[in-house]
Parts: C-alpha cells; structure tokens; sequence
C-alpha cells in the first residue's frame, strides 16, 4: 500500500512545483516542458526511496491528474481524465521496466520523461489542430 502514499505525495509535491514553475516563468511553454521532468521526478524518486511500485505510484498520480481534469474541465474533462490514466501507466510501466532491468534511477526517470515529452507534444498539436 506504500503505492498510495507515494502517488499521492508526489502529486502534491508535483502541483507545488509546476504551480510555482507557472507563477515564476513568464514564458509558459517553458513550464509546459518543465512539469513533465517534476512529475516524473517525483513519481519515481519516491516511489523507489519508499520501496513502492514506481508503476503504482504512476497509475495513482494519473488518478489524481484525472480528478483534477474532470473537475476543471467541463468540455474535455473526462476525456482528459482517461488521457491522465492512461499515459501515466504508459510512463509508469516503462520506468518500471527499466528500473527493474538496469537497476539505474537516471535510466528509469529518463525513460518516464522521454515518454511523456512525446505524450505532451502529440496532445499539444492534437489540441491546437481541434481549436
């Protein structure tokens, strides 16, 4: 159950971070760029510092990330909420993976964050290319 408290500790350190990162940086797509590398950060660092499942921890971050969508979003709220879930699994599974294979926390943060910088980006245009 460890999991738990680590996804939940590193979603609220996440939003602290990435709330201040958008106060502090007036370039807003650069905070944009910088919240995957806090949110992967601090979902596999804790998750590995607790002994949890860093793919657990993922998935219950997701959750988190998915009742925030829904409840700030009422045009694609529960579309963003299972977006949410979904890819962080996907980074999830795949610092796990490594994790679990090279035994290397650079190597296992490194494989969530290239993820997720793809997962962003194809969102991002997949947004820009509906407004």
């Amino acid at each position: 159950m460890l999991f738990l408290l680590s996804g939940l500790a590193s979603a609220c350190i996440a939003w602290c971070i990435n709330y201040l990162l958008f106060q502090l940086l007036i370039n807003k797509s650069k905070a944009v760029l910088a919240a995957p590398v806090v949110e992967e950060l601090s979902k596999t660092l804790i998750a590995i510092n607790l002994g949890a499942s860093i793919l657990y921890t993922h998935l219950v971050f997701g959750l988190v990330e998915a009742v925030w969508d829904i409840r700030n979003s009422h045009k694609l709220g529960l579309t963003a909420a299972w977006m949410s879930v979904g890819g962080h699994a996907v980074f999830g599974l795949s610092a796990q993976i490594i994790y679990m294979n090279q035994q290397k926390i650079l190597y296992s943060v490194a494989a969530g964050l290239i993820i997720h910088l793809i997962w962003n980006r194809m969102i991002y245009r997949l947004v820009i290319n509906n407004n």
